[in-house]
């Protein structure tokens, strides 16, 4: 086996996040090499419809190690929610679990969410591990800390810091991941390209699609993950330079909620959050014609729509303004500039965004 690895150093100490094919079947050595003290009985908390042979590997991986690993099984057909995280205290004090448990959460990104945001509140604090099975957790949700549970009005409004103590990545797991989830990891792909041009130019240069070339894979996911790695270690709790991995998310959140979180996947959120976001950043005198048509490109090569047939403007409207990222009368944003260069701006208008929000629906005129 072979593959990269990363160190995130944080308040809470060190997390490591490791890439690498089999990591799975190796899980307990794993764990018990990067997190001192890994508990005797950890608990693995994944979603019902991860497949049962996933969850059944990590199982064995423990066992292989003396460990006496159990499984609690979350319902996240409603999302993740405060209700959610309360049964999953209540499974964890049946199981009596004290401050030693160690969570495993094995899953995508609601479940890597929900697991540390529950491991940050559960007696006011406990271990956990993110061992991410779709291409969007294994690049994004699982790194960095950020936990939390929707509400009604938006998406991670309820949440916490806190860190996982590893991240175990097996690219492996990724072989029968439905088409959507592919579609939905590529949103955030396509947000890493932004962010890091050599990954956009990789990207550029391929005709492959990541589902079918393993070796294309395996150097997205490290450029991805190396370029989360940076900016997490350089803002741990969100203040400043992080805020750029916001992008085409405050778009993107805001049609999730309107659409009831059920209509778009994250990632295809995200992706047309991306490219509204780069038409505001160019009607604000920002990014250039040339740079938005190779974002529009790129969502293209990467599979990713960049229209919809309708949207209820006034109610992306009223959701982007529940953002966590409003800041008094404005809603700020990470706006695409250039590659590799966000700038965050406060934007007040309503029209402006109300016409970046337009430029998604199919048939509206582009501004010259």
């Amino acid at each position: 086996m072979s593959g990269s690895s990363f160190r995130i150093r944080t308040s809470r100490g060190a997390t490591d996040v490791a890439v690498e094919r089999g990591a799975l079947d190796t899980l307990g050595s794993a764990l018990r090499a990067r997190v001192a003290g890994f508990s005797s009985a950890p608990v693995v908390v994944h979603d019902a419809s991860v497949p049962k042979a996933i969850v059944a590997r990590a199982l064995r991986a423990f066992e292989r190690e003396g460990l006496t690993p159990s499984a609690v099984a979350l319902d996240l057909h409603a999302g993740k929610t405060l209700a959610g995280a309360e049964s999953l205290c209540h499974e964890l004090l049946a199981r009596a679990c004290d401050r030693t448990a160690v969570l495993v959460a094995v899953g995508g990104g609601a479940v890597s969410d929900l697991t540390g945001f529950v491991a940050a509140i559960y007696l006011r604090g406990i271990r956990y591990v993110n061992v991410p099975t779709t291409l969007l957790a294994q690049i994004d949700a699982s790194i960095g800390g950020k936990t939390g549970v929707d509400l009604p009005e938006g998406k991670n409004l309820v949440g916490a810091f806190w860190p996982p103590s590893a991240v175990v990545i097996d690219p492996d797991v990724l072989a029968g991941l439905p088409e959507g989830e592919w579609t939905s990891g590529c949103g955030e792909v396509a947000k890493y390209a932004v962010l890091a041009e050599d990954l956009l130019t990789l990207l550029e240069s391929t005709s492959s699609a990541l589902a079918s070339d393993g070796a294309l894979l395996d150097r997205v996911l490290s450029l991805c993950v190396r370029t989360k790695v940076r900016y997490v270690e350089a803002d741990e709790f969100d203040r400043g330079v992080r805020r750029a991995l916001n992008l085409g998310h405050t778009i993107g959140h805001a049609l999730e909620a309107a659409t009831g979180f059920h209509v778009l996947r994250h990632g295809e959120a995200v992706a047309l959050g991306l490219r509204a976001e780069v038409s505001l950043s160019r009607a604000l005198k920002m990014a250039s014609a040339e740079f938005e048509q190779r974002v529009v490109r790129l969502l293209g090569r990467l599979g990713l729509r960049s229209t919809l047939p309708s949207i209820d403007v006034d109610r992306v409207l009223a959701c982007a303004r529940h953002d966590k990222k409003r800041e008094g009368g404005a809603i700020r944003f990470a706006l695409p500039v250039a590659p590799g260069e966000i700038r965050m701006v406060d934007v007040a208008d309503d029209g402006r965004i109300a016409d970046a929000v337009r430029s998604l629906i199919d048939g509206t005129p582009r501004p010259s």
